[in-house]
């Protein structure tokens, strides 16, 4: 079922996009502990999400003040959020994210993507907000716009490592020979998308902290965005045995397709050109952009199709099974593909 968006808002939040290498993560645990557990506001957003090479991260600028100096590494810009409310379809609905991504892909703007399961997060950089604000109403769909406070706020100040990317924006038309032979990895571990209430937070303290600090197993995806209005866990199933006697909203099972590495956070147009098939096939999916890589969701049932639509929409659209020898030869055989 297509989608009617709901409502999109270009939020008030102000944000950066970091990369924590997991050798720092003991060093961080006290930052990470209270943003998961004792966020300062009820009204803020934060995003981590960890991979088998990295932990991702989305956060409010007051956030990056309390990181230990060079654990981070960040992107040199600020990001604001656009909202997209995903009306009663919820997750289930279709279309959603090929109508915002190609919205914007068409006036050139680079997006980072966060699905939740009631909520889309489109980050742009703050300097093409208002190009995106126009785009989004020109394709006929209403956004309304929060005010923000003015600030004095300087990266250069804090004591960590800066990630610049190209000025150049790569369009689409061309990253066109590079996605012409974009091979994707199908990730082992199936997810559960799962809802948790801010009340019910404190009863899941020991198994938020557990899947981050204290797992047995290294998993290959897991990602925890909190909005104003939701906690949403996209958890592997060897973690969310944690959260046995948890009160968690459990949203289907879903397979991950993974791309290769991005270059840098300004390529266009790649969400666009991947969700139309998708979309068009009639099939549900989640998008979430991290610092490095970007990651397709789909359910379960829906797997087969899926890659079979890729495919047939590029006939050299490549998706295969994650193993670790395969990606070690991979890497060295196919150009990093970007998003």
């Amino acid at each position: 079922m297509a989608n009617e968006i709901s409502s999109v808002t270009a939020t008030r939040y102000k944000l950066y996009i970091a990369k924590l290498d997991k050798e720092n993560l003991k060093k961080c645990a006290y930052t990470l502990m209270q943003l998961l557990l004792f966020p300062p506001s009820q009204s803020h957003l934060f995003s981590l999400t960890e991979t088998s090479e990295e932990i991702s991260l989305v956060l409010e600028e007051w956030a990056l003040e309390h990181f230990p100096p060079n654990t981070l590494t960040i992107a040199n810009c600020r990001w604001r959020a656009l909202s997209v409310d995903l009306g009663p379809s919820g997750y289930s609905g279709t279309g959603v994210i090929n109508k915002m991504t190609l919205a914007l892909a068409n006036d050139k703007i680079n997006v980072f993507y966060l699905s939740t399961a009631t909520t889309d997060f489109i980050l742009v950089e703050e300097t093409k907000l208002k190009s995106a604000v126009s785009s989004i109403r020109i394709s006929g769909i209403t956004i309304q716009e929060e005010e923000i406070e003015k600030d004095s706020f300087s990266l250069s100040k804090l004591p960590q490592q800066f990630h610049d990317s190209p000025k150049h924006v790569t369009t689409f038309e061309e990253m066109k020979p590079a996605l012409e032979s974009l091979t994707f990895m199908l990730l082992p571990q199936t997810l559960r998308l799962c809802g948790l209430t801010k009340e019910d937070r404190p009863a899941c303290a020991h198994a938020l902290l557990k899947t981050l600090f204290f797992r047995e197993e290294e998993t290959t995806f897991l990602s925890f965005t909190e909005t104003e209005d939701e906690i949403s866990l996209l958890l592997p199933n060897n973690v969310l045995s944690f959260y046995s006697n948890a009160n968690l909203s459990k949203f289907g099972r879903w397979n991950v397709i993974e791309r290769f590495k991005k270059k840098s956070l300004n390529e266009v147009g790649v969400i666009s050109s991947l969700s139309t098939p998708i979309a068009q096939a009639k099939v549900s999916m989640l998008y979430i952009s991290t610092f490095s890589s970007a990651f397709i969701m789909v359910e379960e049932q829906n797997k087969e199709k899926t890659i079979q639509c890729l495919h047939e929409h590029k006939p050299k659209f490549n998706v295969i099974p994650k193993l670790t020898k395969q990606i070690e030869s991979n890497e060295s055989d196919h150009p990093k593909q970007t998003e």
